[in-house]
């Protein structure tokens, strides 16, 4: 810290400083043998300093200097405002992950748990005799006649959900026909699902669950009938927020690996092939674009703030 001069007056002295800090030139002023002296911090800047303090003793009513004090205080104030939203987030962040694990992620893991209850219930879909809870879980109500899959009330689609049973609109996701289907569900659900959740907030995960949850069950029940289930779907259409999002924004904290990508890229093609058995590929497909356009969305909405 060195001294670059004094100044009379203590007005003088602050518009100064208040000036050199618009240039992000740090300064202290102290009062000494009855007169202001100016220290300047970054000796580096030294020369500059002595120069604009020569310049302001020539004119120091200049519009300029007197603009200053307004423009030095409104950027103290967002400086400010910057370090306390830091130590926030630093704060919450902290909290956030000292939390139990089903507590950072509450969603994911009801979510799960009600697709373990209704598939372990169900008996994995086997059940023909179609239970009161698969009719529950079912899009529309349906009833087997000579092997054939019927609606309860034909040519009248959506009927059931239309008499204010809505909840079918999302319940067939928790239904799962075998146990491999119901493990790489769960899997990536609670690793995309995890990741979105802590990432975006329970609510606002939610929000988007619903959301393609209800898309690719109307696509899938409007191409290929009421007789699917699985959480397929909404883990597409959450590998689609994710990848897009972490490709887009590499520092939202949501990424998924190379690897993970192909593998989930190559299911959703060997499905089509009809080699896997029957797959609700509608769903998937709608899924996957419901997650894409959401993260397209954000982006453009991020865009526009810009």
């Amino acid at each position: 810290m060195r001294r670059i001069g004094t100044l009379s007056s203590e007005q003088d002295a602050r518009n100064f400083s208040d000036y050199l800090f618009t240039l992000k030139i740090d300064t202290q002023v102290s009062q000494g043998n009855g007169a202001w002296d100016i220290w300047l911090l970054d000796e580096d800047r030294l020369e500059q300093g002595r120069s604009e303090l020569e310049a302001f003793r020539a004119a120091p009513r200049d519009p300029k200097y007197v603009a200053a004090a307004q423009a030095a205080s409104q950027q103290r104030d967002a400086e400010l405002a910057a370090v306390l939203t830091a130590a926030r987030q630093q704060i919450d962040l902290r909290e956030r992950w000292e939390r139990p694990v089903w507590l950072q992620m509450p969603v994911t893991f009801v979510l799960g748990a009600l697709c373990l209850a209704a598939t372990l219930f169900s008996q994995f879909g086997k059940n023909e005799g179609l239970t009161a809870l698969l009719q529950i879980q079912s899009i529309t109500i349906t009833e087997v006649v000579n092997d054939q899959v019927q609606i309860e009330v034909p040519n009248q689609s959506f009927y059931d959900i239309r008499q204010g049973e809505v909840w079918r609109l999302v319940t067939p996701i928790f239904l799962h026909m075998s146990p491999m289907h119901f493990i790489g569900n769960i899997m990536m659900l609670f690793l995309l699902g995890g990741m979105t959740e802590r990432e975006r907030g329970s609510w606002r995960f939610l929000l988007g669950v619903l959301l393609i949850a209800v898309i690719s069950n109307i696509a899938q029940y409007v191409i290929d009938g009421p007789r699917f289930g699985g959480a397929s779907g909404v883990v597409y259409g959450l590998f689609g927020y994710v990848w897009l999002t972490g490709y887009t924004q590499p520092s939202s904290g949501l990424q998924i690996s190379r690897e993970s990508t192909i593998i989930m890229v190559g299911w959703l093609f060997l499905c089509t092939t009809g080699l896997v058995g029957p797959v609700a590929n509608v769903a998937h497909f709608a899924g996957l674009g419901v997650g894409l356009l959401i993260a397209g969305s954000e982006l453009l909405i991020r865009r526009a703030r810009a």
